[in-house]
């Protein structure tokens, strides 16, 4: 039981480091789109 909660806790853990990381990438393409303008 216990290494189940671990291993959901780590999973959520990648997947929030991951959104946390996509948006960046997109803030810096918005930031890039509204230079280029």
């Amino acid at each position: 039981m216990i290494k189940i909660i671990s291993n959901m806790l780590s999973k959520r853990r990648e997947a929030k480091h991951r959104n946390s990381m996509f948006e960046k990438t997109v803030q810096r393409k918005n930031t890039s789109k509204t230079t280029k303008k």
